[in-house]
């Protein structure tokens, strides 16, 4: 029979295990590159939009537009 201090290691090693299997099928790190490129894409597209509005209003935009 196993003794309780080695009942205690090995469910701390197994619950250690199981966390980190979760993790890794979650897809923390792709999820988190996602959001990240969406994020910039998004700023870019409210970048150009600010911009086209200011253009309509009557504004001089940057030459790097062109025209």
């Amino acid at each position: 029979m196993m003794d309780p201090k080695h009942n205690q290691k090995l469910r701390k090693v197994q619950s250690i295990y199981r966390k980190k299997k979760y993790r890794r099928r979650t897809g923390s790190e792709e999820n988190r590159t996602w959001t990240l490129v969406v994020g910039i894409s998004v700023l870019i597209m409210f970048f150009f939009l600010i911009m086209s509005v200011l253009f309509d209003i009557g504004i001089p935009i940057p030459s790097f537009f062109g025209r």
